[in-house]
């Protein structure tokens, strides 16, 4: 399993995923996830997590949790054990037995598991972990759940995000345009000619192959990057949930948003609807109540996704909805 280190990326991971029509997607709610994106955070692999809210990880943590977390999250490439990850059990499940099923495999696989990734002569961290395993598990299971414990208010807030989350999969899933959700997935991450590309330290390929494709909404932070492109049966992807900036922000409410808005977001929706018919970019950006620039890169990814049309004429850009497009916004409205 894999998570993404923002600031040191020297390489990309490209997962093909093969034609969005026919990919079986599965949407999974599990705080370990959250948990372990967290950990990573204050362990030093950004997630993007607020100051405020990796304060109260921080200050929840065992005193040797820091410690405890060195061996995942130190120095070089982020590369968890898939005995110590949520994969265990990708299924919604109740944070502490979900922890329960991880300590469990964890004592029998861990010290194999390491030396596959590591190979003869693991890290020095990692072969402290190996002299006493149990003892090591112990001090993992401690920090996680004292994670899980200064957080649960934050992942209670959370609700109606992951509610409203649940609701645009499900309509990108059954009604089509599932190429946009993967588009719009993770600040990060990029979608394009069927791949899905996610930075990391080791340029990797991984191939679908009829797979499913497991997501899993995080409450952590605007750039949580955590995956599992492993397993036999499923690729497994953990993102950030959107709207995360209002509960960042506690005056702010969380917005009610209509379909189109669920599948694609709010720019991209208005500038949707504002294309009903080919119009000047500028006009378009204006109608959008966004910036030139702004309006010219999602229109980019509106493109791509088969949903908007570029033309140029004289010295402007034309741009219009396809029959997809068209057919998107009717069927959303």
């Amino acid at each position: 399993m894999s998570t993404s280190r923002k600031g040191h990326v020297m390489a990309i991971a490209e997962i093909a995923l093969g034609d969005v029509r026919d990919l079986r997607v599965d949407l999974t709610v599990m705080p370990m996830a959250t948990v372990l994106s967290l950990a990573g955070d204050v362990a030093g692999t950004s997630q993007g997590v607020p100051p405020p809210w990796r304060q109260v990880v921080r200050s929840g943590l065992p005193s040797h949790g820091l410690e405890t977390l060195t061996p995942l999250f130190g120095s070089g490439p982020p590369n968890i054990p898939h005995c110590l990850g949520p994969s265990v059990s990708v299924r919604d499940t109740d944070f502490d037995a979900h922890l329960d099923q991880i300590i469990e495999t964890a004592g029998a696989h861990l010290t194999e598991q390491v030396e596959e990734l590591h190979g003869a002569a693991p890290p020095a961290a990692w072969r402290s972990v190996l002299r006493r395993p149990a003892k090591w598990l112990d001090g993992y299971a401690a920090t996680l759940r004292s994670t899980w414990r200064s957080f649960q208010p934050v992942w209670r807030r959370a609700t109606t995000l992951i509610d409203r989350e649940t609701t645009r999969i499900g309509v990108a899933s059954v009604r089509g345009g599932f190429d946009m959700v993967l588009a719009d997935l993770n600040p990060r991450w990029r979608y394009r000619d069927q791949t899905l590309s996610i930075p990391i330290r080791q340029a990797e390929w991984f191939d679908l192959a009829g797979r499913r494709l497991v997501l899993t909404p995080t409450v952590s932070g605007a750039g949580a990057s955590i995956f599992d492109p492993d397993l036999p049966d499923q690729i497994w992807l953990g993102y950030p949930v959107p709207g995360l900036d209002s509960l960042w922000r506690p005056g702010r409410p969380i917005e009610q948003r209509d379909a189109l808005e669920l599948l694609v977001g709010p720019v991209r929706a208005r500038l949707l609807r504002a294309a009903h018919v080919p119009v000047p970019m500028r006009t378009l950006a204006e109608a959008a109540g966004c910036a030139p620039n702004v309006a010219t890169y999602h229109c980019a990814q509106l493109v791509d996704a088969g949903l908007l049309t570029r033309r140029q004429r004289g010295r402007h850009v034309y741009v219009g909805r396809t029959d997809r497009g068209h057919a998107v916004v009717d069927l959303l409205s």
